[in-house]
């Protein structure tokens, strides 16, 4: 009986890996940016996992970076379509003009090619939306399958564009410098940049400087687009393209290269090339704003919690303007209000949900001790956890001359706590 038991367990285990032995695969490969082609191959679907009459493949892409110009070298007879609509590639076949039942092909190996314009500079995945993908056999049964995706990788650049570090002060104009380099650069007639930035942290000011006439920039929700076209230059020596001008508001803000730069030669074939992001960041300060990490408890009813925000550093300094910016886990927080220790007259603004704004300013100035500057006043939820309470974009102090003061902002937060344990006493005795 044992035996028996045992050789319907080798079976059921043989008939289990028999299921999904059947593979669709996409190909990853390493290009140069151009006109290329991307192996599409189905495995295993052969005799009784075989006879496939009908496939529907929806696949992911980044229309910014692949082009999709359609399908090739189609390896199975009957109808095949294939389009592209927003981010994913369509591909349906079927072995029947009418689509029904009775004919079906089988196939191990290469099933057809994805031809795509790949721009350069980035890995583009090509991933499987599996919950829509289907294979099915002659009678119209689905034949279970593992899908596999694939990926395009750029080859060995010829060239390097890039940013770099800037540090400067929060409410200055920046200007970030874009540079050309690499042997590849000696004949290039047009390029398009795309460059992401946030911008709560950086206000786009334009591009200035440029070294090439006919420039264009055009921005839109903190993507900015740079593109130019004109007789063919040499730029195989470090060359300063031009600069990006941003209002530094804010942070740590990155200024990132994105799928869709691509640099064309004189025959406006795409190069390979290597992309170095930038970073805009604030010069260090003995000034700090702290928010303080803040201890409350938590009761069927919401609590009221205090969090001070401490001025430290500004000795000697005549502070003529501040505006202080604060984000706060309003799922947890409620504002309810403010004390000011230091400075009168501030302006509130609490209309937006998450978010308060404070405002004061004085023409002759006015010193900041190392002392609490004001504290905000919450009601902390009866869920309790922890809730941030942070600086925002757009915090800035200034002295009495409008000059920012350069200062470093310190994040802060309120929790809950508890007390577990036992005590033990002076007595030698262990009470709860």
């Amino acid at each position: 009986m044992l035996k028996k038991i045992l050789q319907l367990i080798v079976v059921l285990l043989i008939a289990a890996q028999g299921v999904m032995a059947q593979t669709v695969q996409i190909a990853s490969v390493t290009q140069p940016p151009g006109d290329i082609s991307v192996q599409v191959d189905m495995l295993g679907f052969t005799g009784s996992n075989g006879s496939v009459a009908a496939i529907t493949y929806k696949i992911g892409y980044n229309p910014d970076l692949l082009d999709f110009d359609g399908i090739t070298n189609t390896q199975l007879a009957g109808g095949w379509t294939a389009n592209a609509s927003g981010n994913y590639i369509y591909i349906v076949y079927t072995s029947s003009p009418n689509g029904g039942a009775g004919v079906g092909y089988d196939i191990n190996g290469k099933a057809f090619d994805l031809q795509l314009h790949y721009k350069g500079g980035f890995t583009g995945d090509l991933a499987f939306e599996t919950s829509v993908c289907e294979v099915s056999n002659s009678s119209l049964a689905i034949i279970p399958a593992t899908y596999i995706d694939g990926s395009v990788t750029q080859s060995t650049a010829v060239g390097t564009v890039s940013m770099t570090t800037v540090t400067d002060t929060i409410g200055n104009t920046v200007n970030m410098p874009v540079t050309m380099q690499g042997a590849g650069f000696t004949n290039v007639s047009s390029f398009t940049f795309v460059v992401q930035y946030d911008d709560t942290e950086l206000s786009y000011s334009g591009v200035t400087g440029s070294v090439v006439t006919g420039l264009t920039a055009n921005t839109n929700n903190g993507v900015l687009t740079i593109e130019w076209t004109g007789t063919a230059a040499d730029f195989s020596s470090a060359t300063h393209l031009f600069d990006i001008e941003f209002v530094y508001n804010w942070g740590d803000a990155d200024v990132q290269f994105a799928p869709g730069c691509e640099v064309d030669d004189a025959g406006l074939n795409a190069l390979a090339v290597d992309y170095t992001d930038g970073l805009i960041n604030s010069v260090s300060s003995t000034r700090s704003l702290t928010i303080q990490n803040v201890a409350a408890t938590t009761d069927t009813i919401a609590t009221p919690v205090n969090v001070p925000v401490v001025a430290a550093g500004f000795t000697g300094d005549l502070v003529g303007a501040i505006t202080l910016k604060f984000s706060y886990d309003d799922s947890k927080l409620t504002y309810t209000g403010y004390a000011a220790q230091q400075l009168s007259g501030w302006t509130v603004n609490s209309t937006t949900a998450g978010m308060v704004t404070f405002q004061w300013s004085s023409t002759t100035g006015v010193a900041l001790t190392d002392n609490n500057l004001i504290t905000l006043n919450f009601n902390y939820a009866t869920i309790g956890g922890l809730a941030n309470v942070s600086f925002a974009g757009g915090t800035i102090i200034k002295d009495n001359q409008s000059v920012t003061l350069p200062a470093s902002f310190v994040d802060g937060s309120v929790a809950n706590f508890s007390v577990g344990g036992q005590l033990t006493y002076d007595d030698g005795g262990i009470h709860p």
